[in-house]
This record gives structure tokens, sequence and C-alpha cells, in this order.
């Protein structure tokens, strides 16, 4: 029996995932056993049997505009079966040492201080935002709104600190530059409270 997208196992199984921004086809998803496989024309895709662990994105496009998509994305099955935003910064925190549930809470406290309004049970819903909005739930506003917000807070991080380098005449790789915005992303999110984050002046 085919899965529907919803019957997601956060532990492993037979299941499918959506990878979202917006919904974005024809993406690579790797796996960490080296099985891999593509989005459909919806995001979806197939989490292999039984698999447990993470996974990442490459390549795409935006199901709704066809913009082409640069940015890798990032999940783990401990987190969910869908990839986005949300879940590769829960992502990266894990990467820093976080444990799981402490890297959903800073996650959590960094798109608060963006000043986006949503419950943390439902950034980590098995439901994908994509699924909410043809349920046409309002909580596919919400979570579409926070996936934009942390794009658009990593691309200027990414800008400042491309122009921070061109101005001391040094060259650095797209990815470089990248994870260097990760990194100075998620040292001020677990220094600092809610109330001490200075969105602006991170970027």
């Amino acid at each position: 029996q085919e899965s529907d997208g919803d019957d997601d196992d956060d532990t492993g199984g037979d299941s499918s995932g959506t990878l979202e921004d917006a919904p974005i086809k024809d993406a690579e998803i790797h796996f960490d056993d080296g099985s891999t496989t593509t989005t459909d024309s919806t995001g979806q895709f197939e989490i292999p049997e039984n698999y447990s662990g993470s996974f990442h994105s490459i390549g795409g496009s935006n199901v709704w505009t066809n913009e082409e998509v640069t940015e890798e994305h990032y999940g783990h099955t401990d987190i969910s079966s869908n990839i986005s935003p949300v879940t590769t910064t829960v992502v990266k925190f894990m990467d820093e040492g976080e444990t799981l549930e402490s890297a959903k809470d800073e996650t959590h406290k960094l798109i608060k201080a963006m000043g986006m309004e949503i419950e943390k049970e439902d950034l980590f819903d098995k439901k994908s935002a994509s699924k909410y909005l043809v349920d046409e739930d309002p909580k596919s506003v919400k979570m579409f709104a926070t996936f934009n917000a942390l794009n658009n807070f990593q691309k200027e991080i990414i800008n400042t600190l491309d122009s921070d380098a061109k101005n001391q005449g040094v060259e650095m790789e797209l990815n470089q530059i990248r994870n260097k915005a990760w990194k100075k992303m998620i040292t001020v999110i677990k220094t600092k409270t809610i109330e001490d984050i200075d969105i602006d002046s991170t970027a």
C-alpha cells in the first residue's frame, strides 16, 4: 500500500516525505546509506524501507515558480520525514552537538525571535505544510511564512559575510560562506535568550 505523504514514521519505515520551502520538484534526495531518490512534481519522495537516519536534498526547482533551487536542505527521520528550512536548522544545531530536543528548542527560539508566532509542535508535525495547504488549513500560511523567514535570515548573513570577505580581498566559495553563516547563526542563538537576540545585528 502506498503512502499518501502523511503516514510518516519518525523512527524510520516505508514512508514518504515532502521537500518544501515551497514544494521542490526534481530534487535529488541523498540518504546516509548511499541510496538516492528524486522528488516528484509535488515535492514528495520515498524513504527507503526501514530507513532511519539523515538525508539531504540537492537541486530541484520550485513547484510554483519553476525557479531553480540552489540551497541544500537537510532532514532526519528522528525530526520528521519531511525536509524544510526548519528541519535543516535543527540538523545544523545537532551537528554542533545539541540533542534532538535541544536542537528543536533552539530552532523554535530563533523563529520566535524573528517574530513568527507558531507553536513548536506545529513546526515538527508529521504533516507537511503542503498537505496543510491542500486541506486549506491555516497552519500552512504560518509554516510557509516561517520557511521564508529562515531563508531570508540566512541569505542576509551570507550576503554580509560575502561582502565582508570581498572588502578584505578574500574570495570564498559559496559553500564556505554558507557553513560560516550557519556557525555564526547557531552561536548567537545558543548564547542568547529570545529577548536578547537582535536579528538585524546578527545578519
